[in-house]
């Protein structure tokens, strides 16, 4: 943003602008100066932002995705008759083999937990 226009908004469409540029440049997998210099940004102001919202611990708008059904149920091929059977919500299956990872496991259970 040039400082012509930068002085010519309020603080509340200067944060605001700020806020959205920062959160498109982090799912963008660019560095900070070559998104900067793709939108044509202030590379220090854009630090300075970046520190400021993090240091208030403003949360980020970021765009929800919507999940995409699977469609097959199984994901992954079963190499031996599961030990356990998990079923969740009468949504969700899982087979655990004799030898699971626990911390895979409980990653998994979390993560359906939270859908």
């Amino acid at each position: 943003m040039q400082d012509t226009i930068e002085q010519s908004i309020s603080d509340d469409e200067r944060k605001q602008f700020w806020k959205s540029h920062i959160a498109s440049w982090s799912p963008s997998g660019l560095s900070q100066a070559e998104y900067c210099r793709r939108n044509d940004l202030n590379i220090p102001r854009f630090r300075y932002w970046k520190r400021r919202f993090r240091k208030e611990n403003l949360p980020l708008e970021f765009v929800q995705i919507p999940s995409v059904p699977v469609k097959s149920t199984r994901l992954f091929q079963q190499t031996g008759n599961p030990s356990l059977r998990i079923t969740m919500n009468s949504e969700f299956t899982i087979e655990v083999l004799d030898d699971f990872s626990p911390v895979t496991l409980e990653k998994v259970i979390l993560t359906l937990k939270g859908m």
